[in-house]
């Protein structure tokens, strides 16, 4: 009886150690099948994320649409996925049929294009994005974003398969401050922030992804201000701060500035800007029309300094508005070389000057694209809701006024947009629009830091920067079953 005891026994614990074996390996496997599958997810959007990246640069550059796959063109001679680009339809009949549409387009893709698949964090992914339907045949609006995962890889035993669409679309840039700048703000003197007529005073908002520095003076803000560096300034009329002490808020995005990109943008803007009121200023000193190849590459020339009262000084690369020859309105792109004002007092009813740099995208090399105005006011932009655009700095001066509708309706605004630093100073009513500084590089000579100092900074937020739009996702959807 002892040994069938023995017996039973020992038969019993080889019965749960089987079934605990058993069980562990299947949790291992079902932990691993878990594992592969959350890392073909994280492939699939390392794709999606991978795509919408390169489609905001393709639209901020040169405002185009580059699909997935594509042939090589001059602005991108090496795309990531060379092939023929797919035409999506512009509508399906249901989910099915979108399914079934997106199966047989990433096998044939596949077939045609195993290069195409991309290592993406533990996995590999392929993306197919369809050709961007155009707004009036302008320019890309909204769209979609096809992206497989795989993981640990395409054909691996095992391997975990998530199929992901994204939709998006391409929203305006809106100013949500009166004054917004990458780096270090200075804010002194009698300056004063406020809201343009028929907008809530607490909207006048001033913020730095930097520190706010030397308040100096009793500078004057009816909307909160507040900096993402530490900051101890403080004024008593910072009416919407408490204790008047400078508030904290998380980084406030800046979107890109480059007078190319806009320069490509312009085309795409309604009413059309790219008319008679549109003239390129040229390095040569000549004057061009637009041209959608890019600034002062137009065959013809309208005409040489001095032009519609601009005068070009070679050796300095410097364009001059004068007062000698009335400066007349318009919308001037001055491509790489600075912008300065002339001596004397005018007003110009339609006025926009966008300057462009040499190098912009390289700090230690960059050159030009700076203005520096005083004394001649404005009424209102040339170019919807736009004063000044530079690639470098931005500096106002004296008894300088742009825009109107402080008091009184209607209000005309525009904004005032450095790439690098700005600085306002100025005695007279100042700007009816906003202000806003990208600080992408702090080594020029004109301008080392913002700083704004007296003016009147009348906000208006409603409306959008004309020169660059956020690509934004709408949908993001998950597309179960599908193995390409």
């Amino acid at each position: 009886m002892g040994m069938i005891l023995v017996i039973g026994v020992m038969g019993i614990v080889s019965l749960m150690i089987v079934t605990t074996s058993i069980t562990a390996l299947s949790s291992l496997r079902s932990a691993q099948s878990r594992v592969a599958n959350e890392q073909a997810l994280a492939a699939a959007e390392n794709g999606i994320d991978f795509a919408l990246a390169r489609l905001q640069k393709a639209f901020d550059d040169y405002n185009a649409d580059y699909p997935i796959p594509n042939a090589p063109t001059a602005s991108e001679p090496t795309p990531p996925c060379e092939g023929t680009s797919v035409a999506q339809p512009s509508t399906f009949s249901n989910a099915a049929a979108e399914k079934a549409w997106i199966q047989t387009q990433l096998t044939t893709l596949l077939a045609a294009h195993p290069e195409c698949i991309q290592q993406g964090g533990q996995g590999e992914f392929l993306i197919l994005k369809p050709v961007t339907p155009l707004v009036n045949g302008l320019y890309p609006k909204y769209g979609r974003v096809y992206s497989v995962g795989w993981s640990p890889s395409r054909g691996a035993n095992g391997a975990a398969t998530r199929v992901l669409k994204a939709e998006y679309i391409f929203m305006p840039f809106r100013p949500t401050h009166a004054v917004l700048t990458g780096g270090d703000l200075a804010i002194s003197s009698s300056t004063t922030v406020r809201a343009a007529f028929g907008v809530d005073p607490a909207l006048a908002s001033v913020h730095t992804n930097g520190s706010i520095t030397n308040v100096l003076g009793n500078p004057t803000v009816t909307g909160p201000v507040t900096s993402t560096g530490g900051s101890t300034q403080s004024s008593n009329n910072f009416q919407s701060n408490p204790g008047g002490a400078v508030g904290t808020k998380a980084n406030q995005r800046i979107p890109r500035v480059s007078a190319r990109s806009l320069y490509f943008h312009a085309g795409s803007v309604s009413p059309p800007v790219t008319g008679a009121s549109w003239f390129d200023l040229c390095p040569t000193g000549e004057v061009k029309p637009y041209s959608t190849s890019g600034p002062c590459s137009a065959s013809s020339t309208l005409g040489s300094s001095p032009f519609r009262g601009w005068s070009f000084n070679s050796g300095s690369k410097l364009w001059t508005a004068s007062r000698n020859v009335a400066t007349q309105p318009g919308i001037y792109f001055v491509h790489e070389a600075n912008v300065e004002v002339g001596p004397g007092n005018a007003t110009i009813p339609n006025f926009t000057v966008i300057a462009s740099s040499q190098n912009p995208d390289n700090c230690s090399s960059k050159q030009y694209g700076n203005i520096t105005w005083d004394h001649y006011a404005i009424d209102a932009p040339a170019y919807p809701n736009l004063f000044f655009y530079a690639d470098a700095d931005v500096l106002t001066g004296s008894n300088f006024t742009a825009g109107r509708g402080t008091t009184a309706p209607p209000v005309t605004s525009g904004m005032f947009v450095a790439g690098d630093q700005i600085q306002l100073s100025t005695s007279s009513s100042g700007a009816v629009g906003s202000i806003l500084a990208g600080n992408s590089c702090t080594t020029s000579p004109l301008v080392t830091s913002n700083e704004v100092k007296n003016p009147t900074v009348w906000y208006d937020p409603n409306s959008d920067a004309p020169f660059t739009s956020v690509i934004t996702t709408t949908l993001w959807l998950e597309y179960p079953g599908i193995t390409p």
